[in-house]
Formats: structure tokens, sequence, C-alpha cells
């Protein structure tokens, strides 16, 4: 937004050249004294801009009769050299340069280059082509009655012929070598009938050829080869040693599943396995002993081999005793057999436990090791103890034994025989049970024990009456109401429609009557009365209330700074709206979009958690508000169609961007009705770390810059580093601008109009972008005012979140 661009618009128009900067458009040209051009005979108006790189025309709604050619223009298109634009009685010539857009309003002849028509063609003359007489000495031979042949030459004839041949086979053939690895004197060119073998190598004519080729221990080999044009060749082959064929046993000799380099081959014992020559990883799983993987070597050749794998076992003998004997034996719950006894265990950790009548059960857990035999230590069982089983009414009731806290109910307990013990039980809302119990050796107590409430009153009023009472979630009625609780902590909530509900949690006074009233706000969707002033997304971003007005949208023609965009006009926002504190952060769209980057400027990285999210397209910026919407059980406003994203109108209750009568009601409006021109007051220079602008940090960044302000970050800053305005809203002036719900258009003034709730064009190229950021500098781009239009992403644009009450 500030970098200074060399291109220009030139206008000539009524003798006068007019020069706009490109950070003067668009320009405005129609039918009203306050445009930039004012032309009479004409309805609407249209604009100039520059964007993506190139100069556009855009008209207004209103725009009647602007033509380019034959072509009537309806929509935004770029500006091309020697384009004719005609609006009413008007004729505009445009020229392009390199930097460059002249448009003359005088006369057609201002272009800059001349088109210039090919007069002449070359000509080519045309060519006679006579054929000449060709007299064939051959023919005249061939003709000739006088010719005879002389049989006594024949056998001359044929010598000649013979030589003749043999010395075009050595002139024509090709010189090749073959070397076989390894070396071999088997080698032929078994289909090659003229071949000359001279030493180590053999004449051929170029071309395809069959060559054999066998060693013992070998695979034979029989391939072609390309002779080629080139005087002398060699070709290099290689034979392939044939594999060996292997026995495979295991020591024990037991069914073993076996693999090669990960490849099942079978069961053993196997015979006559085909193996390939070099390395290869066996692997045997046997059950009960250990899986063998061993590496091989295989050298090849065609021969036998006998392999032998010694096993592993995957299990120790474990000695197991006790005192008294004849305990049974449980290993991992299966039982096993009676002590005394030698049990093979399979290494690893497991649960034993011995079990004889009269006595305890003892249990513990044992660690086998393979192949390591050992002797538990004897094992001596305890006399049997007591069972004490205790249930309750209601269950979930805290035991103590003898002071002592042991467990909530139902709990069974082995105690100590021939003992007095003391049980109390206790549970919130509840009279406490203390009671008195005797243990006898193998006997099973069973105890059970039902607990009184402690009940109290409450009665509940409310304003006004009628209102539905919820207790625990449950409806028990309307008030007026009173009802008897237990004395434990109720969520009680009383609900009305068309009001804000209330709730408390309340412990009632056993034996007490509790009186509760409940004055509920009423709900009105204009103003926000009865709605949360504050609302909180699944990711933890805070929305804030934000109550209706009518306001002058727009900046006054007498503001420094101003834009012919920026457009003075009455708009009114009937309903309260909710919008979001702070930009949303990388660290929350990460959430949507974990692969999302945000990049750096100048190597200095925009992409930190806190940051604002910057470089997202519109488009990305409304999936997102969709995701989060479905996230938080809220209708999403956005729906995609005919591959364009569109809100569906009228609003629904889930997330969306900001209308940009919206955004400048809570910017320019946090003070008081009076609009203010910055986002810190009305006077420049900004106060001290009043937001994050284009400051003296980033002077080696940027240009231009504050000279006077440093709020200490180069680029972006943690979003909510400034302080909030009067609405409790962080950065709607500086750290990045924001993308707008609305599509841009220049409205038309009008002081009779009051437009409410505006939600900007159904369609369009561009969308609105509001707010300065921290690449802002000068006094028009400071202003809260200020508005501009995009339809890329960039490193200095975000967004932030906005709803509906309902």
């Amino acid at each position: 937004m500030n970098n200074q661009i060399e291109k220009k618009l030139i206008l000539l128009y009524k003798g006068k050249t007019l020069n706009f900067d490109i950070n003067d458009l668009p320009i405005e040209i129609g039918d009203k004294k306050s445009h930039d051009i004012y032309l009479q005979n004409v309805i609407g108006f249209f604009q100039i801009g520059f964007i993506e790189n190139k100069f556009f025309i855009q008209p207004n709604s209103e725009t009647k009769n602007l033509f380019i050619g034959d072509d009537d223009i309806l929509e935004t298109r770029s500006i091309k050299d020697r384009d004719i634009f005609v609006f009413g009685k008007n004729k505009f010539y445009a020229s392009l340069d390199k930097n460059n857009l002249y448009l003359d309003l005088s006369t057609p002849n201002f272009y800059k280059n001349t088109i210039k028509e090919e007069e002449s063609k070359n000509k080519v003359d045309d060519i006679v082509v006579e054929p000449i007489s060709f007299n064939s000495r051959i023919a005249q031979i061939s003709n000739s009655k006088d010719s005879k042949i002389n049989k006594s030459t024949i056998p001359i004839y044929f010598s000649f012929f013979v030589l003749g041949c043999l010395a075009w086979f050595a002139f024509t053939s090709k010189s090749i070598e073959i070397i076989v690895e390894p070396e071999t004197d088997s080698v032929s060119i078994p289909d090659t009938f003229l071949k000359l073998k001279i030493g180590d190598r053999y004449l051929v004519q170029p071309g395809m050829h069959r060559i054999k080729a066998s060693l013992e221990e070998y695979y034979d080999l029989d391939t072609e080869i390309l002779v080629s044009q080139s005087q002398d060749q060699s070709f290099s082959l290689k034979l392939d040693r044939l594999p060996n064929f292997i026995n495979f046993r295991t020591n024990p000799e037991i069914d073993s599943v076996i693999s090669i380099d990960g490849s099942l081959i079978g069961n053993s014992p196997l015979t006559d396995i085909e193996v390939s020559i070099g390395k290869h990883t066996i692997e045997i799983i046997s059950p009960r002993y250990l899986t063998k993987i061993e590496e091989i070597q295989v050298e090849g050749g065609g021969y036998k081999q006998n392999l032998t794998f010694d096993l592993v076992p995957n299990w120790s003998e474990i000695q197991i005793t006790s005192e008294p004997n004849g305990a049974n034996v449980n290993l991992d719950g299966q039982s096993i057999g009676f002590t005394p006894m030698v049990a093979e265990i399979i290494a690893g950790e497991h649960s034993l436990s011995l079990n004889l009548n009269g006595y305890n059960q003892w249990s513990s857990k044992i660690i086998v090791s393979a192949n390591d035999p050992q002797s538990l230590p004897l094992i001596e069982l305890e006399e049997s103890d007591g069972v004490m089983e205790i249930t309750s009414i209601p269950s979930d009731v805290a035991i103590n034994l003898n002071q002592n806290f042991v467990g909530r109910s139902p709990l069974v307990l082995n105690l100590p025989p021939d003992n007095n013990y003391e049980i109390s039980l206790t549970k919130p809302g509840y009279k406490t049970i203390i009671d008195s119990v005797s243990i006898i050796r193998d006997v099973n107590s069973k105890l059970s024990y039902q607990l009184e409430p402690l009940l109290g009153v409450v009665s509940i009023t409310s304003s006004p009456s009628g209102s539905q009472v919820w207790i625990n979630g449950l409806n028990v009625g309307d008030t007026p109401i009173e009802i008897e609780l237990m004395s434990i902590e109720q969520k009680i909530e009383v609900r009305k429609e068309g009001f804000r509900y209330e709730f408390m949690d309340l412990i009632p006074v056993p034996s007490y009557k509790s009186d509760i009233n409940f004055n509920l706000e009423e709900l009105n969707p204009i103003t926000g009365s009865g709605y949360d002033k504050l609302l909180t997304t699944s990711l933890g971003q805070e929305l804030i209330l934000i109550p209706p007005l009518e306001f002058q949208m727009g900046s006054s023609r007498r503001e420094q700074g101003r834009r012919s965009n920026e457009v003075l006009r009455s708009v009114k926002v009937s309903k309260a709206f909710y919008l979001g504190t702070k930009e949303v952060t990388n660290f929350q769209y990460r959430q949507f979009r974990e692969n999302h980057d945000s990049g750096n400027f100048s190597d200095i990285s925009l992409d930190e958690d806190n940051y604002p999210v910057v470089r997202i397209t519109w488009e990305e910026a409304v999936e997102f508000l969709n995701w989060l919407s479905i996230k938080d059980n809220l209708q999403p406003v956005y729906e995609e169609m005919n591959g364009m994203w569109k809100a569906v109108i009228p609003l629904r209750n889930g997330y969306r961007l900001p209308t940009e009568a919206e955004w400048a009601l809570a910017a320019k409006f946090s003070q008081s009705n009076s609009a203010i021109v910055f986002p810190w007051g009305n006077d420049l220079p900004p106060p001290d770390r009043s937001g994050n602008y284009a400051d003296i940090s980033a002077n080696k960044l940027i240009t231009p810059f504050l000279v006077t302000y440093n709020d200490s970050f180069q680029v972006t800053a943690p979003s909510g580093s400034f302080p909030a305005n009067n609405f409790g809203i962080f950065d709607l002036g500086g750290n990045v601008s924001e993308w707008i719900h609305d599509y841009w258009e220049i409205p038309v003034a009008n002081s009779e109009n009051v437009y409410i709730d505006p939600l900007g064009p159904e369609e369009g190229r561009f969308h609105v972008i509001r707010g300065s950021s921290w690449k802002s500098s000068t006094l028009t781009d400071l202003r809260l005012s200020y508005r501009y239009y995009e339809n890329n992403d960039r490193e200095d644009l975000g967004f932030r979140i906005a709803r509906n009450l309902e």
C-alpha cells in the first residue's frame, strides 16, 4: 500500500494535460461536478483504476451508454492499447506505453505509435524448367544386336565376382570384441552366416546378431547385440551364476515356519529350496521357542546345501512349592497343577496364584527369562480371613473401617477373623451410619445399609412468574414453586422464552426453608439487552457485543487525506452484533489448515503463533469461518456457488466477516456518537505506543515511515499488543489491514437515503479491506475512513470474526 510506483495516468482534456499518480487512483469520470472529471450529457460514472499491474475501467451500477467498440461495458475490464471508449457523446482514445496510460478526449490522433501497413510485397518471377535429352550408354549396349558373351570368360568373371564379394565384406564389415564375464571359451554367433573370426575379434555386418555362451555352474547365455556403423566395437556380457538348492532342518525337529528375506517359503523340514547367490536373512518361528534370525551366504553354482538351525526355548522350568502342599496353582487365570510341581512357563511377566481351602489366596507377579530355570522361594500360605461384603442404598458411599478409609460401596474386604470392627458410611446429603461388626473365619459376612437423606425446602419465585424451573437438568415445574431437595449441591435454572435464563448453585439447609427469587432480563435483539456481553469460541477467541447505531459513514470533503471513494452517506446498523476483540492468529488458523505459513518480510518472520494470520485470500478466510461455525454447532454463513463463496441471505447465526458498516461503527464510534479520524483520536502524530504502524524501527524496511514514532515492532506484532478502544477491541488501526464481508464499490452520494444494514453489492471482482497496517505511515492511510480493495493475499492483510446475535 505504501510502495512507490512510477506509472501514471495522463489525461488530455479541454486542452489541458492532467497527471494522476497511481496512489491517486481510482478516479471518477461522470455526470456530477463532484467527480474528478465532469462530463455533460452522460448517465452515471465510471472509474479508472490500477491493480495487478494493469489499468482497468469499472462502471457504476447506474452507468449507461458506456462502450468499447461495439461492446457495452457492464463490469470491470482491463484497458488495452488503442482502446476507444464511448461514453454518451464523448470519446476517449487510449494509448499504453511501458509506464503510462494516456487518455485523450480531444482527437483520435493521440496514439504515440502509428500503424503502418505494408503496401508492397515481394514478387517471385516464374522460372521455366525444361527437360534435357538423356542417352543411356548402358541402354545402348543392352540394345546392341552385335553384343555377345564369350563362354571361356565365365570363370574369370566368377573369380572377379567372388573377389568383389570378399572385398565388399571386408570393406563393409565391422570388427567386434565379445567379452564374457567370467571368461569362457564357449562363445558363438550361431545365426550369423557372414562372419570371420580373427584372433579374439569377429568381422560381422552391422545389425542384430545372436550371441550364445555357456560355462559350468552358470546359466547359459542367449542374447542379441546391435552392431553399429562404428569400426571397432566391444560388447561386455555377464553370465549369471546358478542358485544353490538348500535343505532346511531345525534342532529339535519341530514344526517351524521358515521365511527367507521376509517371504514365507514353508514349514520345516524343507528340501531342495532354490536360493539365489548372495546374503539372505533366514527367520524361523516355532511355538514355545525364540524366533531364530540368521544370515547366510549362498555362493551358488547349482550345489546342494544342508542347513540345521538350533532353536532356543522361549520358556523355562519353574519349580513351585508351598506350605502346606496341595495348593492349586493358577497361571494367568488358568489352573496348571498342584504344589509341589515343576512347570514349563513361557518367558515374560505372569500372574501366579495359589488357592487352598482354609487358607487365604496367595498371588504374585513373576518374571520368567527364556531358557533360565529357577526355583521360587517356598510359599507359606496364611490361614483364611473372614470376608466382609458391604452394599448400600444409595451406592458409592464412603466406607471407613476403624476410622480409616477403605473404599466405596459396594465393597468386599478380607479381614483377620475373631476381631471387632467399627464401620462408618458417609455420603453428602445423607445421615452418617456407624456400625460395629465381628468377623468369623471362612465366613462371608454380607452387610447392607440404607442411608437416610437430609432434606431442605427451597421456595423459588421469578419475575416474570410462570417461568420454567430446572433442577440438575430436569424440569420440575413453573414459578412460583416450593420443592424439597437433598442437602447436596443443586443446580437451579429458571427459563422463560424471550428472556435471558438465570441459574445458581445451592446446597439446601437440612430442615430449613430457603427463599430464592430470579429477575429475568428480557431479550432484545435490537439493542442486545439480555444477551451475553462476551462470547468465546471453541478456539478461545472472544467476541464482544456492539450496540446498534445510525451514523455517517465515509469522510467529509474537508477531511485531510480524504480519497474520492470515501463517499459520505447515512448508514444504520439496526441490530446489535458480536465482533472479535482480536485479529485471528496464526495458531488459531492452523487449527483449521495446519500447514499454513504466513511467511516473512525482509527475512523477519510473520509466522509466530500469536501474530495475526496473513497471506490468506478472502475465500480462505470464509472457509475458516465456516469450519469454526460447524465446530461450534452454528449454521455456516457462506456457501460455495458456481465456484464462488457467497453469504446466504438473510445471514445465518454462524461466524462471518464484519460488514463494512459494522467495521466502521466499531472503529470510529467507540468513544461517542461522534466519529474519530484516527484510531487514537483526531490529531497527528500518534501518541506513544498507540498502535503498530510503519515507525522508525522499520526505517530500513519500509518507505515512507513515521520519523517521530516508535512502536518497537518492525513488522507485525502479537494480536492485542496495544490498548483496546472503548468497546474493548484491539488493532482496528495498525498491525494488519482486515478483509471485509462486502464486495468493493464506490457508493453514490445521497444525503436523503439512510442505508439500513448494508451488505455491499451482490457480486464483484474485489472485496473491501479496511484499517491501516504495520506498513502504513501517511495521513491518508492512517485514517479510519481509509478504504481499499483487493482480491489477492498480502503480507499485511488478515481478518477478524463477526457474528449475529441469533
